[in-house]
């Protein structure tokens, strides 16, 4: 184990500690085995047009974000980007927060996701919108502990993000870190701001915007909200 600049201990894993990794490509089949993606020298396209399906293009899955970690009190956490099998996943995720918690991701009451919202979610093409999920391994099972998105806006070199922790894993740095995996892969790709907005009274989301660097100022007509802003360097692109 090794630890990195975010003093979160790094775990190194073999190429056999499939659930460590939850290998991504052994996620393209179903509990029957029938394939749910198949790869051009370019893309994943998943599902099946000529079946009557729709298809869901990945222009590049981002394997360098998947990663295994050590948060500071030890507990062991996968780091992924999200699939299009993962709606069970963070359907079970969104409905085990608070009410409070949830209303904080959203911006306003939600009890349940719709099937829109979760198709939103998970279909990502990782050059627009990127979302990560950290999860643990429960009985062999995986469970999403957090979630974290980027959109980009009209102007392609601003996007909006949001983070959102379980309720009994907040205050382990999880919310950091899943942010700084963010704003990395947001200034590799040509992202110069990312921006959100949250309540005024969700203190733990803005101490952790306060220590990344983010302004944080009153938003305009929105009382009780605030915005966060910060500005990302220029960062080399990784070979693709």
């Amino acid at each position: 184990m090794v630890m990195d600049h975010t003093g979160v201990t790094r775990h190194m894993f073999d190429a056999n500690d499939a659930e460590a990794l939850a290998k991504p490509e052994e996620r393209f089949t179903d509990s029957k085995g029938h394939l749910l993606a198949h790869s051009t020298p370019t893309c994943l396209i998943f599902g099946a047009p000529s079946d009557g399906g729709m298809a869901y293009q990945i222009q590049r899955y981002p394997t360098e974000l998947i990663d295994v970690l050590r948060l500071t009190a030890g507990e062991r956490v996968v780091i992924r980007p999200v699939l299009p099998q993962d709606r069970e996943l963070l359907n079970a995720f969104f409905h085990g927060l608070s009410a409070d918690a949830r209303c904080s991701r959203f911006m306003h009451p939600v009890s349940e996701l719709s099937s829109e919202l979760l198709r939103q979610f998970t279909q990502v093409d990782y050059a627009n919108h990127v979302a990560l999920v950290a999860e643990v391994f429960v009985d062999g099972c995986e469970v999403v502990i957090g979630e974290a998105r980027y959109a980009r806006a009209a102007d392609v070199s601003s996007a909006e993000f949001a983070v959102s922790v379980a309720d009994s894993w907040q205050g382990n740095g999880l919310a950091k870190l899943l942010l700084g995996r963010l704003e990395r892969f947001a200034s590799e790709a040509g992202v110069r701001q990312i921006t959100a907005e949250t309540f005024a009274s969700n203190k733990k989301m803005l101490g952790v915007a306060a220590k990344a660097g983010f302004k944080i100022s009153a938003s305009l007509g929105a009382p009780g909200v605030m915005r966060l802003v910060k500005r990302l360097a220029p960062l080399q692109q990784r070979p693709k």
